[in-house]
């Protein structure tokens, strides 16, 4: 208890930061050592519930109209247009774009669940214009090196490409809001 006072109030840790040491504490107690370890009920912090940022419609053009490649820009409309995570996002497959039922269906997604989400008609366009510049038969989105795009890419891009990319946009808009790729996802979700 003492330490776990220690950690909050000289160290200053976060809720999250002391959870994370308390469970490390009862697995040594209870795997490693085979004691009882009544405390660990007591002690364990309660998670800490934020407001997420929300960025409004008109931020989210103005940090998507600053991105300057198209491939980025496209699968950052993706993303917010159809409410994904970034993984989600840039590991859109070809073959997984429904156009004619407009639908995106997201594969082996959080929990391992596959979903289908909704597409709209410029979105669709915006692939369709997007692909021609790379033409590769599996990513929407793929791999691509300093040269430009890799024709036998093994994988798409990164999400920390996409992440970079967005940070740049949002630096270039004016936007001043603590803004990340997630926050896309939040903004779709309210607006």
């Amino acid at each position: 208890r003492d330490y776990f006072v220690y950690l909050i109030e000289e160290r200053q840790l976060a809720q999250n930061s002391c959870a994370t040491i308390l469970s490390g504490i009862k697995f040594l107690y209870v795997y490693t050592l085979k004691r009882e370890w009544p405390l660990l009920n007591l002690v364990r912090p309660k998670r800490a519930k934020r407001v997420p940022v929300v960025l409004s419609i008109e931020e989210v053009r103005q940090i998507l109209s600053s991105v300057r490649r198209e491939h980025g820009r496209v699968c950052l409309n993706l993303i917010y247009t159809c409410g994904l995570r970034v993984s989600e996002g840039v590991g859109i497959q070809v073959q997984n774009i429904d156009s004619a039922r407009m639908q995106v269906i997201i594969r082996s997604s959080k929990g391992n669940k596959d979903r289908c989400v909704p597409l709209t008609e410029p979105m669709l366009m915006q692939l369709r214009q997007c692909w021609p510049i790379h033409r590769h038969p599996i990513y929407m989105f793929p791999k691509r090196n300093r040269g430009g795009f890799e024709p036998d890419a093994k994988s798409a891009m990164t999400s920390r490409t996409v992440q970079v990319i967005f940070s740049a946009a949002v630096a270039d808009s004016g936007v001043t809001k603590a803004a990340t790729v997630h926050t896309l996802r939040h903004s779709w979700a309210t607006h």
